[in-house]
């Protein structure tokens, strides 16, 4: 089986990365092409990287692409996914991959029949506390098949895409994740797509499996302006797009123009109604 992995870089080199000191570090019995994406701001020298080098033996191909413009998260996801791969890894730039993480997926893989996607159980290298899979409002913390009725949603770093699913997806001309997010909301537009080819009757086979330590941003302690923007966007674009009804995507953006309205906050107003009108993320 011929896997694809992708690791997104940003503000930190390849020495810097605990995803990338992991992935030299564990059990790799299969196939692996590795790309690895620095999203900016500053150019990665890999002319003479030690660690570079020490992958390219691992590794069956290691591709490194920079863009200091700092893409979207979507454009580079649904990018990697049109490469042709067996299966699809997603990893930031801060995970700690267990040992046989590759070689426990895969035999998970080749015991269950239907799987399309697998998702690891994440918890927080902070606190030691279960954030995610969220199937049906509930943390999940053990391994196994969801209902295909359950509503799931889980980040993006470590999930595992087969293209099985890709397939299922091009049936309705859909990409994985939508275009129109950036940053924020990227990893939950996938589930909520999910959710879409569920409705239309198609099955989608989600494998919870093992679990994978990460650093979250929701335990980063005080919100910055940046990041409470971006979330803010993240909302906007999931009420207009993504509410249950006519009624519900008003109300969300009503209560949107009310919260900055009362702050006085018109600049962030501004890019609010751009991202209404143009009806995306202003980096997409």
């Amino acid at each position: 089986m011929n896997t694809g992995i992708l690791v997104i870089l940003y503000g930190k080199g390849l020495h810097d990365s605990k995803t990338i000191s992991k992935l030299l570090d564990t059990t790799i019995d299969e196939c692996c092409y590795l790309h690895i994406v620095n999203n900016g701001p500053e150019e990665i020298l890999i002319s003479n990287n030690n660690v570079l080098e020490s992958l390219k033996i691992k590794f069956k191909n290691v591709l490194v692409e920079q863009f200091l413009e700092n893409r979207p998260l979507s454009f580079l996801y649904n990018s990697f996914l049109n490469n042709d791969y067996d299966r699809f890894i997603f990893f930031d730039d801060d995970s700690d991959i267990p040992l046989y993480f590759f070689r426990n997926s895969l035999n998970v893989f080749k015991s269950e029949v239907g799987i399309d996607i697998q998702l690891p159980i994440i918890k927080s290298i902070v606190s030691n506390k279960y954030f995610y899979p969220v199937v049906n409002d509930v943390v999940i913390k053990k391994s196994g098949f969801t209902e295909s009725n359950d509503e799931v949603f889980s980040i993006g770093s470590g999930i595992i895409i087969y293209s099985s699913l890709i397939n299922k997806f091009r049936e309705f001309n859909l990409t994985l994740f939508d275009n129109r997010f950036a940053l924020y909301g990227v990893d939950f537009s996938l589930f909520r797509r999910i959710h879409f080819l569920k409705k239309k009757g198609i099955n989608v086979g989600v494998y919870i499996t093992q679990e994978l330590k990460h650093s979250l941003s929701r335990e980063s302690g005080s919100i910055s302006k940046w990041r409470e923007k971006e979330r803010l966007i993240d909302y906007t674009l999931t009420s207009l797009f993504y509410s249950k009804s006519y009624i519900l995507k008003i109300s969300r953006i009503s209560k949107i123009f009310f919260m900055l309205l009362l702050r006085k906050d018109t600049e962030l107003l501004k890019e609010i109604l751009k991202v209404i009108v143009n009806k995306k993320h202003p980096m997409c």
